[in-house]
């Protein structure tokens, strides 16, 4: 049992990844059908310009990893990274505002959205698995960040997270075939990649490894 490559996006967010590690992670992708790469905001224009003509896509996180950066922040990040090349943002969504009441994580989505939109480029939203382990809650969140614009939901911010099948195909339940869903896996056996892609998963995060 084999999963299509074209369905997983490598993915490097941890704070100690640096210039070998993405020089190696490039002659990987270029050999192995990826079709996109998540990098550090830093590594963006590097990351572009050693890809050349190529068809993958190049996305970045913003507001990483807590999401409770203000908006202008989230929005100047993304502006930057877009302007180096990144076709794909990746929003956390703020947990702070959301639990204090306020209606602010979906006028942010908006605002980002709009960006993106303009530019040519996708949004995900990106919620922790951890955080809305209560089904209902990630569900109003999901469909608070459609409602808003967004192009995907992400469910799980890193690779510790053990992410459901069952939460995936509630997920798909619930939003518009015009949202996608993106999940992080700490697994990347073939046959819990597969659970996740029958269950309604349209990308799935997956470690440095590209086996």
């Amino acid at each position: 049992m084999t999963v299509d490559n074209r369905f997983l996006e490598p993915t490097f967010l941890n704070a100690e990844f640096c210039a070998r590690d993405l020089n190696e992670a490039i002659l990987k992708i270029k050999e192995s059908g990826i079709v996109g790469v998540t990098l550090p905001s830093f590594w963006v224009k590097k990351a572009v310009r050693e890809l050349g003509d190529s068809d993958v896509i190049v996305s970045t996180a913003v507001g990483y990893p807590h999401g409770f950066h203000q908006s202008i922040v989230k929005l100047t990040e993304a502006k930057e990274a877009i302007s180096q090349g990144a076709m794909g943002i990746h929003l956390v969504w703020s947990e702070t505002a959301y639990l204090s009441g306020m209606n602010w994580p979906k006028i942010e989505v908006a605002q980002l959205s709009k960006l993106c939109h303009e530019e040519g480029c996708f949004l995900s939203v990106m919620v922790s698995s951890k955080w809305v382990s209560k089904n209902e809650n990630m569900l109003e969140v999901a469909r608070m960040s459609q409602d808003a614009g967004a192009d995907y939901f992400t469910l799980g911010l890193d690779f510790s997270e053990e992410i459901e099948a069952a939460q995936i195909q509630l997920l798909r339940e619930t939003l518009s075939s015009q949202v996608g869903i993106r999940v992080f896996s700490k697994y990347n056996e073939p046959k819990k990649l597969q659970a996740l892609l029958k269950a309604g998963a349209d990308k799935i995060h997956v470690s440095g490894s590209l086996a």
